[in-house]
């Protein structure tokens, strides 16, 4: 009987931490930085500059992105014309993210004033 019981509660803890270690696999992991493989496509970041008395948009394009990008100052949009989803970020690529938009594949989005790094997802 004695046996029984610490075989039943051998297998209890390791059905409990097995269960306890469990994670989903779509679920976000904070200390995960970005996906571990460059997305497919291009993402463009239109910028705004000063130049002589006026502004002018420039468009910088990124193929094939991975990991963080760190947005220029005066970063007004992005596209998204990728296979992953972008996480706007208001802290810069050293520090963990703080995410307040997400754009979709195949979107296009005005950039926050407090936008300062992408993150492929």
């Amino acid at each position: 009987m004695r046996r029984t019981a610490v075989i039943l509660g051998t297998l209890t803890t390791t059905a409990a931490l097995s269960l306890a270690t469990a994670a989903p696999a779509a679920a976000y992991d904070p200390e995960k930085k970005s996906h571990p493989r460059p997305a497919r496509g291009t993402v463009e970041v239109t910028v705004e500059v000063e130049d002589n008395g006026g502004t002018t948009e420039v468009e910088i394009e990124y193929e094939d992105p991975v990991g963080c990008i760190l947005l220029p100052e005066n970063s007004t949009e992005v596209e998204n014309d990728t296979n992953r989803r972008l996480l706007v970020s208001s802290k810069p690529c050293a520090y963990r993210p703080h995410i307040i938009d997400v754009v979709l594949p195949g979107e296009e989005e005005d950039l926050s004033s407090f936008a300062k790094s992408l993150v492929v997802w």
